[in-house]
């Protein structure tokens, strides 16, 4: 739900400015309203909610490795593998409560100090949960392949964000 509504946001495209007296014209400019971004500030939420969505996937990705994991230890009968889906779940919370907090400082107008933060934190845990994945014992191609594909879609993001926010500081 969270990542649709930021999604209606974005397709709205930039707010314009305001039609009131000087002052406020020109901090619409710079900051949009709680319903619309500004046109600075679009790029900046645009590669949020890409990160969100890769967060999803990264949720998606944890699910299918503790299937495998699971497996593994029904079949072998060994705690290592139920240890490991023990750490997931604490790397997956994380994930999910990092988005939860991400979304939390998306809403119009933004503070890109709090916002930078947020993305940062959440990128860690996104980093982390993959990189874990990835030093796993006997994964599965596809998954293996997924949690790749996840983390250079994080660190896209990451250039992406760096980008943008540096865009809205130097205005």
């Amino acid at each position: 739900d969270t990542m649709e509504e930021f999604q209606e946001m974005i397709d709205l495209g930039p707010a314009e400015s305001g039609s009131g007296d000087v002052d406020e014209a020109e901090d619409d400019d710079v900051f949009g309203d709680d319903e619309q971004y500004s046109e600075q500030e679009l790029p900046v939420a645009t590669v949020c909610l890409q990160l969100m969505k890769t967060s999803r996937g990264t949720m998606k990705l944890t699910l299918e490795t503790c299937d495998d994991l699971g497996q593994k230890a029904k079949e072998t009968q060994d705690q290592q593998f139920l240890d490991s889906v023990a750490q997931l779940y604490d790397y997956a919370r994380d994930v999910g409560d990092g988005v939860t907090d991400l979304g939390s400082v998306m809403y119009s107008p933004i503070s890109t100090d709090e916002l930078e933060a947020q993305f940062r934190r959440q990128l860690q845990y996104i980093l982390t949960l993959q990189d874990f994945v990835l030093g796993l014992d006997r994964l599965p191609k596809r998954i293996a392949e997924l949690a790749n594909i996840l983390r250079n879609a994080a660190e896209t993001r990451q250039k992406e964000f760096s980008d943008a926010i540096q865009a809205v500081k130097a205005k």
